[in-house]
This record gives structure tokens, C-alpha cells and sequence, in this order.
């Protein structure tokens, strides 16, 4: 039984260190991503953009709320 709570620390350290890691990482991520995007937007303003980059950039912003939302979410 010991030897199985032994795993299961250890276990449970390594998925708190990834998920750690992965909160800092996305927690980066909203800090620098909006203001990038902003700057791309107004950067192309004055040009024609293929279609394909219009399509990415979208996604990004997509992306970026749905991050928002989810942290909003569990904020509560």
C-alpha cells in the first residue's frame, strides 16, 4: 500500500509541474498575443493581405477569446 501511494505522489507531482507549466505558458500567451494582433491589424491596414493570412489572423483572434472565455469561466 505504501509503495502505491509512493506512486501515486509521484504521479501526481509530474501532472502538476505539466499543468504548470501550461498555465504559464498560456497565461504568456494572452499577455503578449492581443497586442500582437492589434499591431498586425493596424500594420495592414494600408495593405492587401492574401486571403490565407486574413483567414490565420482571424483565427488567432478566435483563439485568444475562447482562452479569454475559459479563463473568465473559471475565475468564477
Amino acid at each position: 500500500m505504501e509503495e502505491h501511494l509512493k506512486e501515486h505522489e509521484h504521479i501526481t507531482k509530474h501532472w502538476k509541474m505539466c499543468f504548470s507549466q501550461l498555465a504559464v505558458l498560456a497565461n504568456g500567451a494572452m499577455e503578449d498575443v492581443p497586442g500582437m494582433l492589434r499591431e498586425v491589424d493596424v500594420s495592414l491596414t494600408f495593405h492587401t493581405v492574401p486571403k490565407e493570412v486574413e483567414t490565420f489572423l482571424d483565427h488567432c483572434k478566435w483563439l485568444v477569446g475562447l482562452i479569454k472565455d475559459m479563463v473568465a469561466r473559471n475565475k468564477n
